[in-house]
């Protein structure tokens, strides 16, 4: 849409309005906005040690812990590349009436999975960190453990 924009001569004006809305749809949904006031930012990274333990095809799982356990209150799933910058915030919660607080003490835990799964399996690469929603700002977290 963005090439179109730019053809000569220009499209006319209601075909380039209608043109820039989609353009801004697309890029809502590939780059959405973050709740700013919960918002965690990562760079996770892979302990040398380890580096040669993860599988192919792996995936990268980075979920929040609330104090109390139970489901996490986000979580995002991408291929294990690493290192990666990572945001996580009330927007990503899996339940919505579950999600993170602004300023709430919080676990973030990087796994990475051979199994594709969440649940944490023999064998998978972890790191977790303790963070403030919304008020550590950027941290890093390095995978730096294998499950038993």
């Amino acid at each position: 849409f963005a090439t179109m924009l730019t053809l000569t001569p220009p499209p006319p004006p209601n075909v380039r309005a209608a043109l820039q809305k989609e353009i801004e749809q697309i890029d809502l949904q590939l780059h959405p906005p973050v709740d700013a006031a919960t918002a965690i930012h990562l760079h996770v990274t892979l302990a040398a040690a380890l580096a040669a333990k993860v599988p192919p095809n792996a995936s990268l799982f980075v979920f929040v812990q609330g104090p109390g356990g139970g489901a996490p209150l986000a979580v995002k799933r991408s291929a294990a590349t690493l290192p990666q910058d990572v945001v996580l915030s009330a927007d990503d919660a899996m339940i919505s009436q579950h999600a993170m607080q602004p300023g709430q003490k919080v676990t973030v835990v990087a796994c990475i999975s051979a199994s594709g799964s969440p649940m944490a399996r023999s064998g998978d690469l972890y790191g977790q960190i303790n963070y403030v929603a919304g008020k550590t700002g950027p941290r890093a977290l390095e995978i730096d453990k294998l499950s038993p």
